[in-house]
């Protein structure tokens, strides 16, 4: 075929689709975008649709499940700002509405309890219509020459990763859950090496100490549960996995600490 005969063809199949295009209505461009992981090109499609529009109710329910997503993972990554601005933007009429009224008042609530805080309103990873903006971050810094490495580092930076790689509601909970078992594992191998770098009398008071210590975990996990039974929003299940596993890592480091005494660090 005569090449200027294919460059015609090209062009009519190009126009041809940029038609087609145009003549969708742009709640199907949103769900197009949708369809293609590009979430801030279907918020503005799915903006685009008005009150009178047949479609203007799902237009407003899907821009609610972006928004809420995107609040939820400013609210685990600590950009209380960022959480407050995307979860304002879940319209009444979306099903998230009551979650997002829910993690504004765990914002304002842990934001007043000093433990969580974050970027300053307009900074962050996501900027004020959502669209997500890339700042390079500072160059890590080596540690000294001879430095006390921590032992469980690995453990803290595979936990981080993984929710890095899953920021929904259901990988947090799975990457948690996932952690506690690492950390189960490590809690069992470093009380191991105490007892072992222990006298017959410290052993007695070490595994006293673990028994009680069993039960206190016990008891903590089941005040937990009914404080966060009594709560509202998915928001709240990884934060309940969360504070469990926080217990665990306590113990964990304290045991560390004991053998770090006996032994010397590693």
């Amino acid at each position: 075929m005569h090449t200027s005969m294919r460059g015609v063809i090209h062009l009519s199949c190009v126009a041809a689709f940029s038609v087609l295009f145009s003549c969708k209505s742009d709640y199907e461009k949103g769900t197009d975008a949708l369809a293609v992981q590009d979430h801030q090109a279907a918020l503005q499609w799915f903006a685009k649709v008005g009150p009178s529009d047949d479609n203007y109710g799902n237009a407003q329910e899907a821009m609610g499940q972006l928004y809420y997503a995107k609040a939820e993972a400013a609210f685990y990554a600590q950009d209380a700002a960022t959480a407050r601005r995307m979860a304002e933007k879940v319209p009444a009429s979306c099903t998230k509405s009551l979650d997002a009224q829910a993690l504004l008042t765990a914002v304002r609530e842990l934001t007043a309890l000093g433990r969580m805080s974050g970027p300053s309103v307009g900074s962050g990873a996501h900027g004020e219509a959502g669209v997500e903006t890339h700042t390079q971050a500072p160059a890590p810094v080596a540690p000294p020459a001879g430095a006390h490495k921590d032992p469980l580092a690995d453990l803290e930076s595979s936990h981080e990763a993984c929710i890095e790689r899953n920021p929904t509601t259901a990988g947090m909970v799975q990457c948690t859950d996932a952690a506690y078992g690492a950390w189960e594992e490590e809690h069992t191998k470093v009380y191991g090496k105490a007892m072992a770098a222990l006298g017959p009398a410290g052993k007695l008071a070490l595994r006293d100490a673990q028994r009680r210590w069993i039960a206190f975990r016990d008891a903590e996990f089941i005040a937990i549960d009914s404080v966060y039974n009594r709560l509202e929003g998915t928001m709240y299940v990884p934060m309940r996995a969360s504070e469990r596993l926080a217990i665990l890592k306590a113990r964990v480091r304290q045991l560390h600490g004991y053998v770090e005494l006996l032994e010397g660090p590693e």
